[in-house]
């Protein structure tokens, strides 16, 4: 596991952070993922479809395969997430239904959530992304 860092884009200046504003860039055995936030300055929650278009404009959000991946690595995933219930645009076995897991009691939890349910800072969007270049901190 490698664990790159947090980009902050806060582009007011002040020392608030937007949900939206969230990226941590990690890797698990050499594949490349970012945890993104997805709620603007002053929302408190949305639902499923809006928080995947906001999220996976370029189909980038992990599906069944890299869920399964990371659930079979999860051990590797940097503290930096365990804070948030991670989201994934895998199905669980319902259309209306997205694949998820999240740490409680020191250990990850698989689970789904309904996909038009409302969306809070607690989640995060798991996408895959490409290895940070040098001038990135």
């Amino acid at each position: 596991m490698h664990f790159y860092g947090i980009k902050i884009k806060n582009q007011t200046g002040s020392d608030r952070m937007a949900h939206a504003d969230i990226r941590i860039v990690f890797s698990i055995a050499g594949r490349w993922y970012e945890a993104v936030g997805f709620l603007q300055e002053g929302e408190k929650e949305v639902d499923g479809p809006e928080m995947l278009a906001r999220t996976d404009e370029d189909d980038r959000v992990i599906g069944k395969e890299d869920y399964d991946f990371i659930w079979a690595h999860r051990d590797q995933l940097p503290h930096q997430v365990q804070r948030y219930y991670l989201v994934s645009k895998a199905r669980a076995g319902h259309p209306d239904s997205l694949r998820v897991f999240w740490r409680r009691s020191r250990k990850w939890k698989p689970g789904s959530k309904t996909y038009s349910h409302m969306w809070h800072s607690g989640a995060a969007v798991i996408r895959r992304t490409a290895a940070p270049t040098k001038e990135e901190p």
